[in-house]
């Protein structure tokens, strides 16, 4: 809230292959800890106050090739 660093995570989409210039969606979870009092102030914030921002590590193509 207020561009304060609430909650971070990683994850990994390993699904399908994207095409170029292609775009997916996708639905993902986090585990949150009840006793855990970063995790119930992410839970606890209400949706419509979260932006989300993404930093893509790495990109694996068909052939085998990263960057």
């Amino acid at each position: 809230m207020f561009s304060e660093l609430v909650y971070k995570s990683a994850m990994k989409y390993e699904w399908d292959v994207i095409p170029a210039n292609g775009s997916t969606n996708f639905n993902t979870a986090v585990d949150l800890n009840q006793f855990n009092d970063v995790d119930m102030r992410f839970y606890n914030l209400p949706f419509e106050n979260m932006t989300f921002n993404y930093k893509i590590k790495s990109i694996i193509f068909t052939d085998g090739t990263s960057i």
